[in-house]
């Protein structure tokens, strides 16, 4: 390699290209604060040395300040078919291209143009996310090209800049001159090479290191080189610039080379689709883990195929990089046959990815994988780790069975797993689990039927959202028709709520004007809440206060023909997010169905913080709305022939996998 120091006013003339095997931009605030940070640092530095001198002509501080210096930019110089040079970047990307938008902002908000910034460009990728200065739209603009993740990342970066230069203006014209130096202004035009080269190496400003690869070597174990180890650097990333290398037994291989890339990038930018994503994987949204995802299932085979080899090695699967030692091996151990192991490990992603695909597209087997890693993530709630393991393990085991057995047989597989994890205590029926003691297991079987129901829909209608059940939480059992007060279970605050709510729905009633023990209890009631001691006076004198709340409960489930044997049952029980739970509270029917809509479509600000909607599963939806009633006689309550009709579904879709 070829050694120099560059200021960054050098490069404004350059063209850069990002190769296929590099990974994609991954910076987040933390670093490019830290950046602008350093930056500012040496740039306050530089402008009071630069005082010192004018005032005291005290040259001293600026002779000592030396130059702030970047990481090394690692880079093959390469020629365009126009005939102008490229810089292929192997090292360095993530500094240089923070930089760029940076610098990117500074043109927008200052009096410089854009010919004062070195250029970017993608190899594979749309270029015009750079010359039209896309990233400047702002995530929320829902542009097409931030889809594309390493994009998705670079317009956030340029918010975190924005952000920072709005709360850090008088750091503006300090930052403008060691990146936009006016010393050298100058010296833009002319072809005095030593005389820029002089006044270059007296300033005291922003450089790189560059290392400049001399063409008979090849990027791509340069690349390597530079990167292994370097905690920033997945496996996944790692395994890309492997399959991406070059090779001269590949007489078409820069054709190769760049389809290679562009099908990566289709299947990291469907993986990251939010569907497609959640049946895979239930455990949150790493963006930049998903293709590592299909990789593993790679380096598995490939360790089954050649056990024995790779069992003589050191290597732990739980080492962060076993992915990248076991294919890195396999490319590498021979030469001769290096050309076809590429395109043996490529067809091995291929058919992987293909695999998950055919799954996605096929709504039976979308519903019932999803809700196999759905129920994974619920048994191992409290050990994600070994949750995320067991999935993995049985998406292998799925996917050697897809390949291996006929379709009927296959579903056949996934219909005794479902039967598996669904399954309720063998000592119990159905219809005796009850809410307090059987809690998982109603849960297990709700998300059974809303899930299936989903599945039951027509083909263009939605499919069922998995990722949404983690990200709100629609994990809380919510009772139909309102529970009867239990003391134990409510604060007095809480108690006082639930009363005037309670008192609002009966004293509208038909009931209420001819029910006279109802009216001494409310009479009651009301003189309770209405006094200054009204919490001492109900802890003196619970047992007194909780025979009128009785009373009022008992009204309740008399319009509805509630009795104790289904209030807590799968007869009367639906699932919800935790804070909608709240909000439902011991609401009547028809007003339970109006927060549930306002809920799932209507923005809200919840805790004061975060602007969202809830999700309802369709499952849930159609119990509030009495969706499988004959008969609909009225909608504030939740009848018997309702909850009848509601078990009799449930049931049905449990029958079916059991």
């Amino acid at each position: 390699m070829a050694l120099d120091i560059k200021h960054v006013f050098e490069l404004s003339k350059l063209s850069f290209s990002i190769p296929g095997y590099q990974r994609g931009y991954r910076w987040e605030r933390k670093q490019i604060e830290q950046l602008l940070g350093d930056l500012n640092e040496f740039a306050v530095l530089k402008a009071k040395a630069v005082l010192l001198e004018r005032i005291k002509r005290d040259t001293s501080a600026l002779e000592n300040l030396g130059f702030y210096c970047l990481q090394p930019l690692a880079v093959l110089r390469k020629t365009d078919e126009g005939g102008k040079d490229v810089y292929e970047l192997i090292d360095g990307q993530q500094r240089l291209t923070t930089l760029y938008l940076i610098m990117s902002w500074l043109v927008t908000n200052g009096n410089f143009s854009e010919d004062k910034i070195y250029s970017i460009a993608y190899d594979v990728r749309d270029s015009d996310f750079f010359k039209n200065k896309e990233f400047k739209q702002g995530v929320s603009s829902g542009a097409a090209c931030l889809k594309n993740i390493d994009f998705y990342f670079m317009t956030k970066a340029y918010e975190v800049i924005d952000e920072w230069f709005r709360n850090n203006k008088n750091s503006i014209p300090a930052i403008v001159d060691i990146l936009f130096p006016q010393d050298i202004q100058y010296f833009d035009t002319t072809d005095d090479k030593e005389l820029v080269g002089e006044v270059m190496s007296k300033l005291n400003d922003v450089r790189f290191v560059w290392y400049e690869v001399q063409n008979q070597e090849s990027s791509i174990p340069t690349f390597n080189d530079l990167n292994y180890g370097k905690i920033s650097l997945t496996a996944a990333e790692l395994i890309k610039a492997l399959l991406f290398q070059e090779n001269a037994q590949v007489s078409n291989f820069k054709t190769s080379n760049i389809q290679r890339s562009m099908e990566w990038s289709l299947m990291e930018q469907n993986l990251q689709e939010e569907y497609f994503w959640g049946m895979l994987n239930p455990y949150g949204d790493h963006m930049d883990l998903h293709m590592e995802y299909i990789l593993d299932f790679v380096a598995e085979e490939l360790y089954e195929k050649e056990k024995q080899y790779f069992n003589g090695k050191k290597w732990q699967k739980t080492d962060k990089d076993w992915n990248y030692l076991i294919v890195n091996d396999y490319l590498n151990r021979d030469t001769e046959k290096k050309a076809d192991r590429i395109e043996e490990v490529w067809g091995m992603v291929r058919m992987i990815y293909d695999v998950f695909n055919e799954w996605r597209n096929t709504r039976e087997y979308y519903h019932q994988i999803g809700l196999l890693t759905l129920y994974i993530k619920r048994q191992y709630k409290k050990y994600p780790a070994q949750g995320a393991q067991e999935v993995v393990n049985l998406l292998r085991e799925l996917y050697k069975s897809y390949r291996e057995e006929l379709n009927s047989e296959f579903e056949e597989i996934l219909k005794k797993k479902i039967c598996e994890k669904s399954a309720i205590d063998s000592s119990k029926k159905l219809s005796e689990i009850a809410y307090g003691e059987d809690d998982e297991a109603i849960r297990k079987v709700l998300l059974l039927y809303c899930v299936e129901i989903s599945m039951q829909q027509n083909q263009d209608a939605p499919n069922f959202p998995f990722h949404l059940m983690d990200k709100y939480q629609v994990y809380s059992l919510e009772h139909i028709h309102p529970q009867n007060l239990k003391d134990a279970e409510i604060d007095f605050s809480t108690l006082k709520e639930w009363y005037y709510n309670k008192k609002n729905i009966v004293s509208k009633q038909e009931e209420y004007s001819s029910n006279e023990e109802l009216q001494n209890s409310i009479e009651i009631l009301d003189a309770l809440f209405d006094s200054n001691d009204a919490e001492k006076t109900y802890s003196d004198t619970k047992d007194q206060y909780l025979k009128h709340f009785a009373v009022m409960d008992k009204l309740f489930d008399e319009m509805s023909g509630m009795d104790e044997g289904q209030m807590h049952t799968l007869y009367n029980m639906a699932l919800v997010e935790q804070s909608l739970n709240s909000a439902l509270s011991n609401n009547l029917l028809d007003e339970k169905r109006r927060i549930l809509k306002q809920y799932s479509t209507e923005p809200l600000i919840l805790d004061g913080k975060e602007k969202r909607i809830s999700y309802v599963p369709l499952g849930t939806w159609n119990a509030f709305n009495k969706y499988y009633s004959d008969e609909v006689v009225d909608l504030k309550f939740w009848t018997k022939t309702d909850r009848v009709a509601y078990y009799t579904e449930i049931e049905k879709v449990y029958n079916k996998y059991h």
